[in-house]
């Protein structure tokens, strides 16, 4: 059975997206939520997975709930 679940990359990607779309920079999107620009490139990039408090932040400031 395939795993439907969204990998890192998928993830990382999608962040980007939203994050581009609210017009910030990584710098500001990770001053926003406590995290280092290092740590979110990271992320976007799928090089890093994101706890549950992190998602939690994220979804806060780009404002999605899916």
């Amino acid at each position: 059975m395939p795993n439907s679940e969204p990998s890192q990359q998928q993830i990382g990607r999608r962040i980007m997206q939203l994050r581009k779309a609210k017009g910030l920079s990584q710098e500001e999107l990770a001053k926003s939520i406590g995290m280092s620009r290092p740590s979110l490139a990271q992320i976007e990039l799928g090089n890093r997975g994101i706890d549950v408090l992190e998602l939690r932040k994220l979804a806060l400031v780009l404002a999605f709930s899916r």
